[in-house]
């Protein structure tokens, strides 16, 4: 089992991503409006892209959970698709509205020294209708 996560980190590390693409540091929001959640500042979080692909890294340096609102308006398609965002490392994926992250931003929340890689794929846009 632990072989088999450190195949799947040293894969992804190993992506031209890491070497050619552009990287930014993400500034940690509150993730909710409780009074004295300051988790959000146990979080480091940054970002890697280029013209076709997009990582989002997220590490907990806390024991305790932590959970914080990412602005990831600095990618520019974002609010033009929807996107599958598969954490490398815990092998999940979860599903989510580009024009809804590009407004709100990404709220995560993640584990006691826990960590995400987070690559984001497109996915065909579902027709909706704003509220």
């Amino acid at each position: 089992l632990l072989d088999e996560f450190y195949k799947r980190l040293l894969a992804e590390a190993n992506d031209p991503l890491y070497r050619y693409g552009e990287w930014n540091t993400l500034e940690t929001q509150p993730a909710y409006d409780a009074d004295g959640d300051h988790t959000h500042n146990n979080l480091i979080a940054y970002t890697w892209h280029d013209e076709h692909e997009y990582r989002l890294i997220i590490v907990n340096f806390s024991y305790e959970w932590s959970h914080a609102r990412l602005a990831l308006s600095h990618w520019d398609e974002l609010s033009e698709h929807d996107w599958r965002l598969y954490d490398v490392l815990s092998e999940t994926y979860t599903y989510r509205e580009g024009d809804r992250i590009d407004d709100e931003g990404l709220v995560v929340n993640v584990a006691p020294y826990g960590a995400h890689i987070y690559q984001f794929s497109r996915l065909k846009r579902v027709s909706r209708k704003r509220r």
